[in-house]
């Protein structure tokens, strides 16, 4: 005959021990992969920079020129889904789609090498597939407020670096059925000049990806 009154008795505790460890997960927090829109330029890969510093802003176009150069660069776009993990084990997929209508942020590093040179950031357009032509929503030169585009086209004078901010809002007129942030778009500079003559510079396309990267959600 087998004693049985230990295993017995183990069997009794399993459910608080299992109690146990699921308190101490709901506390700890969670595993979570999250995928999101990454914009990069489509460009040969000697005129494309990785910028690993800087995580929302991962890629930049460089344009160069005997008179100045160029550096745009496209944040990163809003969070597909999130999938936490229920026990560290069962994926549960969250999507946020409803943020596909968020502002897209772009930032415009311009270096002069040249005197008299100046730029209206009124003048760049954002161009989606359907090649409506959407200005700026809102500026920022060096962190300062421009002001929005009911405001008149100014242009600035460059002497020194400087980097401006511009925030769009094109959704409704590019894509009005549904702002797909999956399709590529453009960027065109059409206001630099020097000694007042306009400096053609070609358009920048993006060709948006996803990537997907793992992280660990806090229980507050």
């Amino acid at each position: 005959m087998h004693d049985t009154s230990k295993y017995t008795a183990h069997l009794t505790q399993f459910p608080l021990i299992l109690a146990i460890i699921t308190l101490g997960l709901l506390n700890s927090g969670c595993f979570v992969l999250t995928n999101r829109w990454r914009n990069k330029p489509d460009a040969p890969r000697e005129q494309v920079k990785l910028n690993r510093d800087a995580d929302d802003l991962r890629y930049s176009r460089l344009l160069r020129t005997p008179d100045f150069d160029l550096d745009v660069r496209a944040k990163d776009g809003p969070t597909r889904w999130k999938a936490p993990f229920w026990f560290y084990i069962l994926p549960i997929p969250v999507t946020y789609e409803y943020l596909a209508t968020q502002p897209l942020s772009v930032v415009v590093h311009l270096e002069p090498k040249a005197p008299q040179i100046t730029f209206d950031p009124w003048q760049i357009f954002f161009a989606g597939t359907n090649h409506v032509r959407v200005p700026p929503a809102k500026i920022w030169q060096d962190d300062r407020w421009l002001g929005t585009n009911t405001f008149t086209s100014k242009a600035f004078p460059v002497t020194n670096s400087t980097k401006f901010l511009l925030e769009f809002s094109p959704w409704n007129q590019a894509y009005p059925d549904y702002p797909d942030r999956g399709l590529p778009f453009q960027l065109s500079i059409e206001s630099i000049r020097v000694s007042g003559e306009v400096v053609s510079v070609p358009s920048i396309t993006f060709k948006p990806t996803t990537f997907i990267r793992p992280g660990f959600k806090l229980p507050y």
